[in-house]
């Protein structure tokens, strides 16, 4: 089983999932089609990853079910906006930094995390 597939049988259905970092929004796409999300929010730091994210769910027909947002970290959610966020492919470091610096939205949902590796990145 591949490590996008693990992530998505951690998420319980849910309203509304935030994936932060989302890159090229394959989690999106699993979430929306299988009926395991009513909607999701997509965040991407970088620009063009935000991009392939939004190609690819429009491409699927399911873009009007994702909110895409350009932003660092939680920084781009409000408290209780998302019943679960998505925290995953980037370094164990910089996960525990995007949670201490949005720590309030944090306590408001479930958290699914699944660091690729102790870097930064």
């Amino acid at each position: 089983m591949d490590r996008l597939t693990k992530i998505f049988n951690c998420i319980k259905p849910s309203t509304a999932v935030a994936d932060i970092g989302c890159d090229h929004g394959n989690l999106e796409a699993m979430l929306i089609r299988q009926n395991r999300a009513g909607r999701v929010i997509a965040t991407d730091i970088k620009r063009k990853s935000l991009a392939k994210a939004v190609g690819l769910c429009r491409t699927l027909g399911i873009a009007d079910l994702v909110d895409f947002r350009l932003g660092d970290g939680l920084s781009v959610l409000c408290p209780g906006e998302a019943d679960t966020i998505v925290i995953a492919g980037m370094g164990g470091i910089l996960i525990a930094e995007i949670l201490k610096n949005g720590m309030e939205t944090a306590r408001t949902a479930v958290l699914v995390l699944c660091p690729h590796s102790t870097r930064g990145n």
